[in-house]
């Protein structure tokens, strides 16, 4: 019940700031982008290294 705001307070602070539906696809696109990229780059230094081995 309470994901849908049946039991949320009104005058909470967490209530007060509350973001559309597009601001937060768009800021979790960006925090995926940015998971993404720091995967990738961990990733190619891995293989970076391993080459420079073989």
């Amino acid at each position: 019940m309470a994901d849908f705001g049946w039991l949320e307070d009104p005058d909470s602070v967490l209530a007060q700031y509350q973001y559309s539906a597009t601001s937060a696809i768009g800021y979790l696109g960006l925090l995926g982008a940015a998971l993404f990229a720091l995967v990738a780059a961990v990733l190619a230094l891995l293989v970076e290294r391993s080459s420079r081995r073989s």
